[in-house]
């Protein structure tokens, strides 16, 4: 029974991982996830995503490349909700219809993560909200701000702001617009 949980709480987090990467949703946002969702987000190329606390929906679109992540987890769906009748996502082995409590959710998914930060020798402090970080960041180098907030169901761009490393805070701009009025330019 133990190995059967340990098999389960895997192919929890690679359903997980993959779609905290190809969204940028929280974790909580998935703990509710049922295979109906999943059949609905493979014939339409888009995951409906509700956020908890404000029970706000969107739609997370997938390209052609994130689309195409959906079929690494396909056995694991499979594993979880056809072979052992998971009613969500979130749910456990001794309770498949009820998705477990939030904060246990994210603990389980992080533990998950730094298992496996320990077993390829990641140094760094990775939690579930680190692929929320990195799809903003990845975002933001290739488009702007207001578009990347939409993606992730931002209401505030200030909120957006906060997630990318690579943008200038307020100290910054000051610090760099100072500067140039000390460059020279020749006309």
């Amino acid at each position: 029974s133990s190995n059967l949980n340990e098999l389960i709480a895997f192919s929890q987090f690679r359903i997980v991982g993959v779609l905290l990467y190809i969204t940028g949703c929280r974790v909580n946002e998935l703990r509710s996830y049922q295979y109906e969702d999943f059949l609905y987000a493979l014939q339409n190329r888009k995951l409906s995503i509700t956020q908890p606390k404000t029970e706000d929906a969107r739609f997370a679109i997938m390209g052609e490349r994130a689309y195409e992540q959906l079929d690494l987890i396909e056995d694991d769906l499979n594993f979880l909700f056809k072979t052992h009748r998971f009613k969500y996502l979130g749910a456990t082995l001794r309770n498949k219809n009820k998705p477990m409590h939030p904060q246990s959710w994210i603990r389980a998914i992080n533990r998950a993560l730094n298992r496996v930060s320990g077993h390829f020798g990641i140094h760094i402090i990775l939690k579930s909200h680190s692929f929320r970080v990195g799809y903003v960041t990845r975002h933001l180098k290739i488009s702007d701000i207001e578009r990347t907030a939409q993606l992730i169901g931002h209401k505030s761009l200030n909120t957006t702001r906060r997630y990318n490393r690579y943008l200038l805070d307020d100290a910054e701009h000051r610090e760099i617009t100072d500067k140039g009025f000390d460059v020279d330019i020749k006309l």
